[in-house]
């Protein structure tokens, strides 16, 4: 009986040893983790910033290809408007053909986006385009681009637009970097440049 119960006593002691080297593993693994997680998340900012660049690149590239198609089947010149004051940049049917558009395009910048042109600016009033899309009210710097309805786009649109990061409070803008969007040697469309192209044109 003696021996029994010595016998169980080890089994059972052993069976806690084990518990507690298993709870040790658990808090090991959870503590690589947290210095992994970290280590990754300024990485990862980065990457979903540098998406959020891209992403909005590839929209404004979209509107534009979607503006000249709208002047050419429709016959009548598109304008296409960027407002860096207010963040934001918009379509519509220029109002010297018709009051109302009814279907004008309004988007808002990304938070981490920002956009500038290499123009100087066309007042928006001097286009006829009228002051409100969406509830958002461009300035009279607004840069204009229009498309006419044989599918060029017009004199005195600006040839190069840029994106680029917001950059984080306290910190000095990143040199040589974001998203050159610059207009066709034929002028016809515009195009994503890689970094410095449109500065070597000029």
């Amino acid at each position: 009986m003696i021996i029994s119960f010595h016998h169980h006593y080890h089994r059972s002691k052993r069976r806690l040893s084990t518990r507690g080297f298993t709870l040790v593993e658990l808090i090991l693994v959870m503590v690589l983790m947290v210095v992994v997680a970290s280590l990754v998340a300024p990485s990862m900012s980065s990457f979903f910033r540098g998406r959020s660049l891209d992403s909005e690149a590839r929209r404004f590239i979209s509107l534009t290809r979607f503006a000249q198609n709208r002047a050419v089947s429709e016959g009548v010149p598109m304008v296409l408007w960027v407002d860096a004051e207010q963040r934001a940049y918009g379509l519509i049917q220029e109002a010297t053909y018709a009051e109302v558009d009814a279907k004008p395009i309004t988007y808002e910048l990304a938070e981490d986006v920002e956009i500038q042109t290499g123009f100087i600016p066309v007042v928006v009033r001097q286009l006829s385009i009228p002051k409100t899309y969406n509830g958002i009210q461009p300035s009279v710097e607004a840069v204009a681009i229009r498309f006419l309805p044989d599918g060029f786009i017009a004199e005195g649109s600006p040839q190069d637009l840029w994106m680029n990061e917001k950059p984080r409070q306290g910190a000095a803008p990143v040199k040589n970097s974001g998203i050159w969007i610059t207009q066709t040697r034929g002028g016809g469309m515009y195009e994503i440049q890689t970094n410095n192209i449109a500065t070597v044109r000029r």
